[in-house]
């Protein structure tokens, strides 16, 4: 398995200018419409009875068209957060900086950064939002409170908007604004409710109100697909689906016995060594790395090691076979095809992409010279210390 630390907690966000008990700050859910649960027929992933499968063995039997796209080093990028795929272009959000890259050639297209404290300028991305329809990419500045929206062609702002609650992760369908509302980020104390929905100027709807165990935790749960939206509660085992008229239905239920999500009910802070020894027994969804294709479904399980320390486990639910397979990843043995990258950033339809960070490093556990994959191995023996990262993507059959 490789030894990934996954670090989730990281706490609530420090607010300088205003106290989590301000009042004129706080949100009240009084007179927010609630969203209506809708009967369905959940798929149920077993996790426990996964079959074992090794990485060149998933790549051969469920996947087709591995390609590799190395991004030409003209500018060089820092810790890739977020990416985006549309037609012939990447999108990266690094560093509080756009990247984007024609994804054939790996060319630096052009930089947005507009980072500062003046008018139009943003303070800190921690999202951003591919909107062909309106061709623009709509970047969120939770502590701003504000929308950034830039131009898909050149980069250049075409306008911003105030956001009505100030949340790290915002997706956009219609004219509809989906919040994902952490613990804090609503000023109030009392009850916070994860998704809210605003037209822009009120509310519209809530849903999901947050459970003590995810009160101290932060991460990126919400995906927008063709229907609506995909909603993964951190730490749940459950996935929903948000339609376009606003009811939600059960999509996913995985079967783990030892989910987290049995201490759901208790207020646990992972940074104490003795809440962390308390979930060392535990498992769950990592909720930001679901990523569903037509045919299937690549994720991972967060599973603690005796030091505490969180390694990623990866899955891929077959659903064509009903099949759930674990695929067993390792940089220690001898790699006769391909691996899985650094870390999956993206899918769209049947297509995944992922990051490789540094693929000269990778030649200290991988040998080229024992590759079979002529793209993969290439790209290994041309590898140079300080390259920009190489994007790989892969079809599911």
């Amino acid at each position: 398995m490789k030894n990934i630390f996954y670090s989730l907690f990281t706490g609530i966000f420090v607010f300088t200018s205003c106290s989590l008990n301000n009042d004129e700050l706080k949100i009240s859910y009084d007179h927010i419409p609630q969203m209506k649960l809708t009967s369905s027929k959940p798929t149920y992933i077993d996790v426990d009875g996964a079959t074992k499968i090794s990485e060149e063995a998933f790549f051969k039997n469920k996947t087709f068209n591995i390609s590799f796209t190395k991004l030409d080093n003209t500018v060089p990028i820092g810790t890739i957060e977020k990416m985006r795929v549309y037609k012939d272009r990447f999108y990266f959000l690094s560093e509080d900086k756009l990247y984007i890259y024609n994804s054939k050639s790996g060319k630096l297209l052009f930089m947005i950064d507009a980072k500062g404290h003046g008018h139009n300028e943003y303070i800190l991305l921690r999202d951003f939002q591919v909107l062909p329809k309106e061709e623009l990419i709509m970047c969120i500045d939770d502590m701003q409170k504000k929308l950034f929206f830039f131009s898909m062609k050149d980069g250049k702002l075409v306008k911003s908007i105030n956001s009505l609650i100030g949340t790290p992760y915002v997706r956009k369908m219609g004219n509809l604004y989906f919040h994902d509302v952490l613990f804090g980020n609503d000023f109030n104390d009392d009850e916070t409710w994860q998704i809210l929905v605003s037209n822009g100027k009120e509310f519209k709807r809530k849903g999901f109100r947050i459970f003590p165990i995810q009160k101290n935790a932060m991460r990126n749960n919400i995906y927008e697909t063709n229907s609506g939206i995909t909603f993964a509660p951190l730490f749940s085992d459950t996935i929903y689906h948000i339609n376009k008229k606003l009811q939600y239905s059960v999509s996913y239920i995985f079967k783990n016995k030892h989910s987290i999500w049995s201490m759901r009910n208790e207020e646990l802070d992972f940074k104490n060594s003795q809440h962390a020894e308390k979930k060392s027994d535990y498992s769950y969804l990592a909720s930001d790395t679901f990523w569903e294709s037509n045919n299937g479904i690549l994720f991972q399980m967060a599973v603690s090691d005796k030091d505490f320390r969180e390694n990623l486990m990866t899955y891929y639910y077959d659903k064509i076979s009903k099949e759930n397979l674990l695929i067993e990843t390792s940089w220690s043995g001898p790699i006769n095809y391909v691996t899985l990258p650094d870390q999956l950033m993206y899918n769209d339809s049947n297509t995944y992409y992922g990051i490789f960070a540094d693929m000269h490093s990778l030649k200290s556990y991988i040998n080229p010279k024992f590759v079979k994959h002529n793209g993969f191995k290439k790209l290994l023996s041309d590898a140079k210390s300080g390259d920009n990262p190489v994007i790989m993507s892969f079809e599911i059959k």
